[in-house]
């Protein structure tokens, strides 16, 4: 029986006598498919901040999911070789954490929002959905992965940033 002290060690171990190679083509995709995903979100985002005839709590919150997944792709893509200094690898890693997670987040309350207005389709009062959305998705988008990360860091620090 190996206990879970022993096997994370075993794995670490394993980790750091591995050479891990780069597929050059696997590289060309990422920056190519991710600089494609940064132009299609910033198109996106300025769409919905300047077209004020569509500009509803929908909007508003693909506008922040839009912005969530511009920011984290940029960060990747200007951030993800840079581990030399531990400090610095570790909060890319908590900011990337933090993005991706307030993406998943955003998401989350666009599909609570299609649900309500779905739903309420047949009652009159579709005014009360909007003030309650708009009371709730800033707080619960953006404060709720903070608390997340915050307490994931907190608690287990050296789980940031890269081994080595």
């Amino acid at each position: 029986i190996i206990n879970a002290t022993s096997f994370e060690e075993m794995n670490e171990k394993v980790y750091l006598n591995s050479q891990v190679e780069e597929d050059p083509a696997l590289t060309v995709i990422t920056y190519v498919g991710l600089s494609f995903s940064l132009l299609c979100l910033l198109l996106a985002a300025l769409t919905f901040l300047l077209c004020k005839a569509i500009q509803n709590t929908s909007t508003s919150l693909h506008l922040q999911l839009s912005l969530c997944l511009f920011l984290a792709h940029l960060l990747f893509l200007t951030a993800i070789d840079r581990t030399e200094n531990k400090l610095l690898c570790a909060i890319i890693a908590g900011a990337l954490h933090y993005l991706y997670l307030a993406s998943f987040t955003w998401m989350l309350l666009e599909g609570l929002q299609l649900f309500l207005t779905a739903r309420n389709l047949t009652v009159v009062n579709y005014s009360s959905i909007n003030k309650f959305m708009k009371w709730l998705m800033f707080p619960v988008g953006y404060g709720v992965p903070a608390v997340i990360v915050a307490i994931s860091a907190a608690s287990r620090p050296h789980l940031y940033g890269t081994p080595d």
